[in-house]
C-alpha cells in the first residue's frame, strides 16, 4: 500500500465523495441480492442504469460484497465448529460434577458421619459448592445450545448478516462517554465516515495495465476513472502522479508488461501479465491506495534431502555445522562469542554483525552467517538454542569451544542438526532427550 499526497486536493475530493457512494451502493445491492434474492444481471442493468456506473464499476461492488458475504459463511462454519468443541467440553465437566454429587451424598450416608459434626458439614458446603458450580453449567450448555442452533439455522437458510460499519462502533451508542463520544451527533458522523471509508476497483488481465478503471501507468501516475453521475465535476479520469509503493513494487513493474496476440479473426490485442486490483482506504483524514495481484511462488531454495546448514547456540560460543541428511556432520566450526540474550523481547546475538542495528533480525543474521561460513547448495538453515547451553562440552560453560564441537559432531559422527525423512515438520537429533527438538 502507498498513501495518497494530501497536496491531491481534486483525488481527495472525489474520493470523499466515491466513498460515500460505494458504501450506499454496496449496502443496498446486499439487500437486494443477499435479502430480497434479485439477479446479478437484473441488478447490474439496474444499476448501471440507475446510478451513473459502469459495468466495470458494478463488478468491483459485486465482488466487494460476495467476498464479505463469503467472509461470513466462513466465520459462522468456524463458530459451529467452536460451540460444538465447548457443548462437548461442558456436557463432559457436567458429568464429572453429577457424579461429585452423587458420591457426596453417599458419605453423608455413612454411619460414621453424623449430622452436625465437622465432617458432616465440610461435606454439606462441598455439596453446596457443586450444586451451584453444576447449575451454573447447565445455564452455559444452554446458551451455547441456542447460539448453536441460531448458527445452523443461518447456515442452512444461507442467511448472513452484515453490520456495516461495525458492531464495536454500533454498540458505542449504549455508552456515549465510556467510548468518547461527547454526544449521539458525534457518533453518528463517526459512524458515516467509517462506512463511507472506502471503496474497490477490480482488475482484469485482459484490460490496460491489468486494470481499466484504475491504470498504473509506467510513468508512475495513478489513472482512476471517474463515475459518469461525476463526470461533469471531475472530468472522467483523476491523476495521481508520482505513486510508488514500498512493498511490491517490482511485482506491480512486472505485471504491467505485455504480450500481443493474433486473434482468430486476424485482429491483435495486448494481453498483460496479471489482474491488479486496487483498494482505496481513508484512515485519520488520509487516503491510502492498496495494490493487490497474484504472485509466482518463488522455486524451492532448499531440498531437505540435502541435509542442513545449522547453527548450535551455547552458552560462550556457537557451532556450525554442514551435515547429511543421516546425520553425518561434514565440516563443523566453532566461533566464541558471549552468551545470546533476550533484549526487549528479541532474541539479541552479541558479536553477530548487525544484531544491533534497529530492525534487524537476528535469525535472518544468523542464517546468513551459516551461509558464508559454511556455504551450501540447496540445503535448509537451522538453529538450535540450548536450553542452559551446557550441553556436550563436559556440563561448564568454560568447556573448550572446539572440544565441545568435537564431541557434538566430529568424533561421534551425529550431526544435532540434521533433517530426517519422514519428519517434515520437525528435525530430530541423536543427542540428548531434552535436545531433541529445536527450532526451523
Amino acid at each position: 500500500r502507498t498513501v495518497i499526497s494530501t497536496e491531491c486536493r481534486t483525488a481527495y475530493e472525489y474520493f470523499d465523495e466515491m466513498g460515500r457512494l460505494f458504501g450506499t451502493l454496496e449496502r443496498r445491492l446486499f439487500v437486494d441480492w443477499h435479502v430480497l434474492g434479485r439477479s446479478r444481471s437484473e441488478l447490474k442493468r439496474e444499476y448501471i442504469k440507475k446510478y451513473g456506473i459502469t459495468a466495470r464499476q458494478f463488478n468491483s461492488l459485486w465482488n466487494s460484497i460476495t467476498g464479505k458475504v463469503g467472509s461470513v459463511a466462513e466465520s459462522l462454519k468456524y463458530r459451529k465448529t467452536t460451540l460444538e468443541g465447548q457443548i462437548e467440553s461442558i456436557e463432559k465437566f457436567i458429568k464429572r460434577q453429577e457424579r461429585a454429587i452423587k458420591n457426596a451424598r453417599k458419605r453423608l450416608k455413612q454411619k460414621k458421619i453424623k449430622q452436625g459434626n465437622a465432617q458432616w458439614q465440610e461435606i454439606i458446603k462441598k455439596l453446596s459448592r457443586l450444586k451451584f458450580v453444576l447449575h451454573q453449567k447447565k445455564r452455559r450448555l444452554r446458551n451455547l445450545r441456542d447460539k448453536l442452533a441460531a448458527v445452523e439455522r443461518d447456515i442452512k437458510e444461507n442467511k448472513y448478516r452484515i453490520c456495516f460499519g461495525g458492531r464495536k462502533l454500533f454498540k458505542a451508542q449504549y455508552n456515549l462517554e465510556g467510548n468518547g463520544y461527547a454526544n449521539h451527533e458525534a457518533l453518528v458522523r463517526n459512524w458515516r465516515e467509517t462506512r463511507s471509508s472506502g471503496f474497490f476497483i477490480i482488475g482484469s488481465k485482459d484490460e490496460s495495465y491489468g486494470n481499466q478503471s484504475c491504470t498504473y501507468g509506467t510513468d508512475g501516475s495513478l489513472r482512476v476513472r471517474v463515475v459518469n453521475q461525476m463526470t461533469d465535476r471531475y472530468g472522467v479520469h483523476i491523476t495521481i502522479p508520482g505513486v510508488v509503493f514500498p512493498y511490491g513494487q517490482e511485482q506491480l513493474d512486472d505485471a504491467r508488461n505485455f504480450v500481443i496476440i493474433r486473434g482468430k479473426n486476424g485482429l491483435s490485442r495486448k494481453v498483460y501479465d496479471r489482474a491488479i486490483s486496487y483498494r482505496f482506504v481513508k484512515r485519520a483524514g488520509r487516503w491510502y491506495v492498496h495494490a493487490s495481484l497474484e504472485r509466482d511462488d518463488p522455486a524451492p531454495a532448499t531440498r531437505r534431502d540435502n541435509g542442513a546448514l545449522g547453527m548450535d547456540l551455547n552458552y560462550g560460543f556457537h557451532v556450525l555445522r554442514n551435515g547429511e541428511v543421516v546425520g553425518v556432520v561434514m565440516r563443523y566450526v566453532a566461533i566464541e562469542r558471549p552468551e545470546p540474550r533476550v533484549v526487549g523481547g528479541k532474541l539479541h546475538v552479541p558479536g553477530l554483525p548487525g544484531s544491533d542495528q534497529d530492525g534487524a533480525q537476528p535469525a535472518a543474521l544468523l542464517s546468513g552467517e551459516i551461509v558464508s561460513v559454511l556455504g551450501g547448495d540447496q540445503e535448509p538453515v537451522s538453529v538450535q538454542v540450548d536450553g542452559m547451553g551446557l550441553h556436550y562440552g563436559g556440563g561448564q560453560p568454560d568447556a573448550d569451544p572446539v572440544a565441545a564441537a568435537h564431541l557434538q559432531g566430529g568424533e561421534k559422527g551425529e550431526a544435532l542438526l540434521a533433517f530426517y525423512p519422514g519428519k517434515p515438520e520437525k528435525g530430530y537429533v541423536r543427542g540428548d532427550d531434552h535436545d531433541r527438538q529445536f527450532l526451523t
